[in-house]
Formats: structure tokens, sequence, C-alpha cells
């Protein structure tokens, strides 16, 4: 080879490290606060009893001319100049553009924490090796087996009341620890810096319906007037790691932000009832800029540490290719550990800051669903590359997510940059590891989804090697939804966790709209959805299909008593897990009877009234939807 040549060779690859080291910069702004927590509370979930599922929820319209986002004057100026983002020279909005990847498959689908109907829903969910499941939504916390047979549900409240905190308890986050076979719970107490704390649940076993350890730490650590919002959580092998918005009292959540906290915190002596070591990271700032809405970046197929990534971007942009990625070096004991960041730039395509997407709508009203902003909502590291998603806008001018890639992450980071829409508009997406191999880079992302013919409800796209599937609906909602405002909220975000001992599966939990009630007192409100979901690339013959149950259908005796119990006979082309459930006239949920696999051919179902009061009812039988429903009258 020419001597000049290999010269040449080396100074660009020397330069290149040189560029690259340069982009990663030591925060000089960056504190620590070093906290311990003793253990404040133990509850076993099986064991309560009482339970009221207090919620406060002003369901008020607006005043004609008024928002219910008037205050936040910020976000509102952006949105109203939300432009399309145009078309990156790797085309956006490519999701099943070509594609020869198949859809995700559906395995099971069921009704989750049907006791919670707050808006917004903050969906969230975590599934053990075994197949325990635990599902979070606002207010709530549910326990399923695999079969999604309902063992536990709890409030927030009831679970966390040893701790002797009055105020509402929001935004749950759960996760299940694969190396320790345990689960954790986060939520978040009080929005003044006085009553403000982050609430920490740590299973004592691999049963979530047991034994919890409780901690409370502070929201206002630093003692400066402010209170944390919106937690996001991830696990290492030793650590947890807890994100969290610092906000200014009497302000809102765009106007009233200072800064950023990440809470590394040992997992062990969580888990074991000990003192909980915590170190609180501060001012974290980039060109004296304090940077927000940090998202922790899970490990993919297995947990990472002791280095931890985080992401965060320009959430209020209207169109940009920035994003950040940070680097906390060790672990909590270590002195040597820093935290670095780097500025990325795309090479693909940009994000921005998405407008509100369309509901279906009568000729008087145009109601919408609230998208916030473009900050990342969820993300995973595997084979050196981490992928991560949030809101945007698409090349249409409608609401999307984005999801972007950076590969080379210890050495060279690249970002890329793709903006996924189709007929629907997409919002609030998770996203999850979903290889098969070692080196695989595969991906289910999932989305709530909506349109102006189309009720709110969720679907699942497939991820790899740079190309997406077409999108699998997962389950379309009944009705729009609107409690609180026509503008509704439509979730803080949605939730998706691999099941580490089955590859290429997942489940998944996301909003959907629903009708709450009849009559005039009817709210045309939101519910969660769970589903089992899988990569296209595993057998389609390990799904259980969601058959449909025939006409051929008797429900006997008519009317019924308390002394012979009532039986219904129908017939199945194929087998089905299906939900068998009683409602009241007025469409209220009396009991959820059974879930349970439906043999194909005939089938028997066989319950008492003896619990119901005189009256008439509906029984209802379904499969990812209802497809059959009878009325039956109790004497």
């Amino acid at each position: 080879m020419n001597k000049c040549l290999l010269v040449l060779i080396v100074l660009i690859l020397v330069f290149s490290k040189l560029v690259s080291a340069q982009d990663q910069t030591v925060i000089k702004e960056h504190k620590t606060l070093i906290i311990e927590s003793p253990r404040a509370g133990v509850v076993n979930i099986r064991d309560i009893k009482e339970d009221y599922f207090p919620k406060l929820q002003n369901i008020e319209m607006p005043k004609p001319g008024m928002s219910t986002e008037e205050d936040d004057s910020e976000l509102n100026a952006v949105k109203a100049r939300v432009h399309a983002i145009p078309a990156a020279p790797q085309p956006q909005n490519k999701q099943g553009g070509g594609s020869s990847l198949k859809a995700p498959y559906e395995l099971i689908n069921f009704e989750g924490n049907s006791y919670d109907n707050g808006i917004p829903d903050d969906n969230n969910i975590a599934v053990s090796d075994s197949g325990k499941i635990l599902s979070a939504m606002n207010s709530s916390l549910n326990v399923y087996d695999s079969t999604g047979k309902l063992i536990k549900n709890v409030s927030l409240g009831a679970f966390s009341a040893s701790l002797g905190l009055p105020q509402g308890k929001y935004d749950p986050k759960v996760i299940y620890d694969e190396a320790a076979d345990r689960f954790i719970v986060v939520c978040l107490n009080g929005t003044y810096d006085s009553n403000s704390y982050a609430i920490i649940g740590f299973s004592q076993t691999d049963d979530p319906a047991g034994n919890w350890n409780l901690y409370k730490v502070s929201g206002n650590p630093l003692n400066d007037t402010t209170w944390s919002d919106f937690p996001t959580i991830k696990i290492t092998q030793n650590e947890l790691f807890l994100t969290l918005n610092a906000l200014h009292n009497n302000s809102t959540w765009q106007a009233g932000f200072k800064q950023d906290y990440i809470w590394q915190i040992d997992k062990t002596a969580g888990f074991s009832g000990g003192t909980l070591k915590t170190k609180v990271h501060s001012g974290i700032v980039y060109n004296k800029a304090n940077i927000r809405n940090i998202c922790p970046v899970q490990g993919g197929s297995k947990l990472t540490g002791p280095e931890s990534y985080f992401i965060s971007d320009k959430n209020f942009s209207n169109g940009t290719d920035s994003i950040f990625l940070l680097k906390l070096s060790g672990l909590m004991s270590d002195p040597n550990s820093a935290l670095t960041i780097s500025l990325l730039h795309s090479k693909t395509g940009k994000y921005g800051v998405a407008p509100s997407a369309h509901q279906p709508s009568t000729t008087k009203i145009n109601r919408t669903l609230q998208t916030n902003d473009a900050r990342v909502l969820d993300a995973f590291i595997e084979n050196d590359e981490i992928q991560f998603v949030g809101n945007s806008v698409t090349s249409a001018g409608k609401a999307g997510v984005m999801h972007g890639t950076i590969t080379g992450v210890s050495t060279a980071p690249s970002l890329s940059i793709d903006i996924l829409g189709d007929t629907l508009e997409f919002g609030y997406p998770s996203i999850c590891y979903a290889g098969l191999n070692t080196g695989d880079d595969d991906a289910l992302i999932l989305v709530d989804h909506v349109s102006d013919t189309t009720n709110p409800g969720n679907s699942v796209i497939f991820f790899k090697g740079g190309s997406y599937s077409p999108s699998r609906r997962l389950y379309s909602g009944t009705s729009y939804a609107e409690i609180s405002s026509a503008n509704e909220r439509w979730g803080d975000y949605s939730g998706v966790q691999r099941k580490y001992n089955e590859p290429g599966k997942a489940w998944a939990a996301a909003f959907y709209g629903r009708v709450i009630g009849s009559g005039f007192t009817a709210l045309h409100g939101n519910a969660a959805r769970i589903s089992e979901i899988q990569s296209p690339l595993l057998p389609k013959s390990s799904i259980i299909p969601q058959a449909s149950i025939t006409d051929n259908i008797s429900l006997y005796p008519v009317p019924a008593n308390n002394y012979k119990p009532i039986n219904v006979v129908f017939t199945s082309p194929g087998e089905a897990y299906c939900d068998f459930r009683i409602y009241d006239i007025q469409g209220k949920l009396i009991t959820s009877l059974l879930r349970e696999k439906v043999q194909a051919g005939k089938n028997m179902f066989t319950f008492s009234t003896c619990p119901l009061k005189p009256g008439i009812y509906l029984l209802s039988i379904g499969s990812g939807q209802t497809i059959f429903s009878q009325k039956f009258v109790v004497e």
C-alpha cells in the first residue's frame, strides 16, 4: 500500500476518534447527594380487604372559548406552529412500506385495571418468567396470571397506606427484575414541595400479590421549593435508576421546569428490606441549559451494568435532528464514576412536536386527543445499539411516533431517526427487544392509535434490520374518549415488556376508548387493554387463536333463581381464550366470572346467581372483543 495513503488513513482514524472524544463532554455542573432511607412500611397485596379506589376527576366541560390547556401557553404556542416534517433521504412514514416483514402476532387480549377510569391512563406492565403479570394504570395495580385471570386489584392509595401520605398517588411505573425474580413499583405522591414523594415498592418474593417493602424518598431532595413529576425507571445488575422532573410550586410542567434528577438506588437493599442507599444526581446541564425528560435505557435481552445510558431530546422543537446521549460510568459506590453527555445529530430524519390526534367527531364537536411534547418515552440497548421511541409529527402533518437508533454507542455513536405512521394516527409508544438470536436488533413497538373514523385503541409494529412491518391492530375501542375536554388526555405513556425466558414474546398494556355507564350520566372514557404479543419470526402454530363463537347459543333457565345455576351452551369453531362477565342493565361491570380457554366444538358454561340481587343483567362472553351477550333475569 502507498505509504502516503496509509498515513492519510491513520490520520483520518485518529481525527475521527478525537472528534468523538470532543463530542462527549463531562458535565461540570453535575452534583451528587447521598441519601439513606429506612424501610417505611410493608404491605401484602392479598391482605388488603378494604379498598374504596378513591379518585377525584374533574369532568366539567371547559367554558366556551377556554381550553383545559389554557395555562400551557409554551407548549400551545409550539403546537400552533406544528408543520409536517419533510421526508428524509431515507423515507419517513415507511412502516409497512414495501417491507417483507409480517406484522407481529397477538396471542391473548383482555381487559385491564377496570376499576381505574382516570384520565390519563398511564399504562405500564411487568411480567415474570413464571408468567405473573403486574399492570398499572394511573391510580391502581392489578395482578394476573398468564391466562389473564385477575388475582388481585388494589389502588395505589391502599398499596401505600402504611406510609401515611394522604395526597393522591399517580404516575405508576412497574418493572420485573429477571436477575432477582422480583418486581418493583414506583409512583408519586403530592404536587407541592412539602408533600412530594416518590414511593418505591420492592416485592419480597416472585409473587406480586404477596409482601412488598415500601420506601418513600423526597420529591424535593435539594430543599429548593420544587416537587417531582413524571418518573421513568430502569434496572441494571445492581441498581435501580429513577429519573424525575423537578418543577416549581404553583406552575405548569411546561413553564415550571427547573431541572432533572437521576436517582441511583441500591436495589439489593430494597428487596431485602434494609436501609435504601441512594445517590441523587443533579445539575445535568448542556451549554448552560438544563436537560429535561431524561429517559433511562433498559437492557434488551439481559440486564446491563455497571455503566448506564440515558436519552433526552429537544422536546418542544418543531423539527430537529438533535438527541442527547448521557452515560453514567460506574456504580453508586465508585468514587471515579462520571456523568458525560454527547449531542448527536441524525443522519436520516428529524422529529418534532405532534399535533393533537383526531377522534371520531360529530358535526358540532371536533374531538381530539392530546399528544403533549416530543420527549423520549422508552428505550433499550442491545449489541451496543440503543433504540428509543417518542411522539412526533409525520410528513403528512399528523400525530405519529419517532423511532430512533444509536449504533456504536460505546465507541462512535451514530444516530438515525424514522417517523412511523399509517392510515391511523399514533401516539405514546413504548418499545422492547424482540430478538431470537445473538446479534439481532429486532424490536416490538407498541403504539396507541386513533383516527377521525376509528375509536382510540392500540397497535404493535415489528422492526428488524432497518425495516418495519405493517401494524397489528391489537384492540380498537368502542367509543371516543371525552371525560374532561374535547381535547382529551390520551395517556402519558403505554407499556411493553419482553418475556425474558421466551425470546420474541412480550406483554403490552395500552389505552382504548369505551362508554362508562348509560343515559344522561354516561361518560365516554377510557380503559386499559392487556395483550400478549410475539415476533412474526416465531412459528405461528404457537399461537392460541382468538376464535369467534357461533350463534348456536342457548341460556337457561329464564328467569333464573337462587336455587338453580344458569347454563350457557355455545359452539366455538376453535380454541380461544374467553372472558365471561356480568354487567347490570346500565352497562356497569358487576363481576368478571372467569377467563378460560374455550375448546373447539360445543361448550357449556355454568354459574350461580346467588350473589346477585333481583333484577335484569347481561352476560357477556368475549374473545378480544365482545362476541356474545344475552340478558337474563334474576327473581
